[in-house]
């Protein structure tokens, strides 16, 4: 009797569960993912992409638009706050929105200031002269460094925060290099309307990627926020790795082997610098000394085991 009397009840008990079972439910976000969707401003279309709550974005190839370089993804339609592929998560639903700058004619004009130390010192020895045999109007050429010998790119970030006369702005308008001293960055990137601002890190640590931290997104900020230039393009000046006889003190960094701070400083190109939409380009210094090793030059295109040596 008992059991019969209890039998509707379990009947039911079991109905309520399988109704509620069948009742919709709120998506769960770290299943479905946010939505990504990209608005390019003028260049190729692309699809939008679904994120992992919390999770990294990877970065997409860069639309193209005829006449203009892509210069970066932006949360806003303003185009003023960039997002950071390196460090930002995706928390909800969102658009990127594309910028872009006019290309610029490189037959006409070439001013460039690199934001470094002696290796921006050693690639601009002679580019006045090749930007003048190329045949730019000489008047049009300017080659500058904002030079502090072996400055690593987090000491030109505290620069920038202190605002620091720390330089020896490097200039060149001639064949002839002019020294100024005591110089800060905020002078420097007002100088001229710059076409090229280049960046690299110091020589030891150009192959460790941690020490690069966020630096080249808030120098990449700085150029942007300050330069006369609307369409200022921005590269990574690669450096090359040591010669293999060099006594330079960094080169423990790499167990003193040219191949392993090669192929370390290839890893943080594509680690740190290819993560950072607004850069246009990688200027691949390294891969360039690398492969003249392998002529009949050999291993001997430095003076002094990491600075290279002067055309023979």
């Amino acid at each position: 009797m008992k059991v019969q009397k209890l039998m509707p009840f379990m009947i039911l008990v079991g109905l309520m569960f399988i109704l509620a079972s069948c009742e919709p439910t709120e998506p769960d976000p770290i299943e479905e993912g946010w939505t990504v969707t990209f608005v390019t401003n003028g260049g190729t279309a692309m699809a939008s992409v679904d994120v992992h709550e919390d999770a990294l974005l990877t970065r997409p190839d860069n639309p193209v638009r005829e006449g203009y370089l892509f210069s970066g993804w932006y949360k806003d339609e303003a185009l003023t706050q960039s997002w950071n592929f390196e460090y930002e998560n995706v928390t909800e639903d969102m658009t990127l929105y594309g910028k872009w700058k006019q290309e610029t004619d490189f037959t006409q004009t070439f001013k460039v200031l690199s934001i470094g130390n002696s290796f921006s010192e050693d690639a601009h020895r002679y580019l006045w002269s090749i930007a003048e045999a190329a045949g730019i109007p000489d008047e049009n050429i300017v080659i500058a460094n904002m030079y502090i010998g072996g400055a690593a790119l987090y000491q030109h970030v505290t620069n920038i925060q202190q605002d620091s006369a720390a330089y020896t702005y490097q200039k060149y308008t001639s064949e002839t290099k002019d020294s100024t001293y005591s110089i800060k960055l905020s002078e420097a990137i007002i100088d001229e309307e710059w076409d090229v601002v280049t960046f690299q890190q110091a020589s030891p640590y150009s192959g460790v990627a941690s020490s690069y931290a966020d630096s080249v997104n808030r120098l990449t900020r700085f150029v942007e926020d300050n330069a006369l230039n609307p369409d200022v393009q921005i590269a990574w000046h690669m450096t090359w790795a040591y010669q293999q006889t060099s006594t330079h003190s960094g080169f423990v960094n790499y167990e003193s082997d040219q191949m392993t701070m090669y192929e370390a400083i290839l890893d943080a190109v594509q680690t740190k610098i290819d993560m950072v939409s607004e850069l246009h380009y990688v200027i691949p210094s390294g891969t360039a000394i690398q492969n003249a090793r392998t002529s009949y030059i050999g291993d001997n295109l430095t003076r002094d085991g990491y600075h290279l040596a002067d055309p023979m």
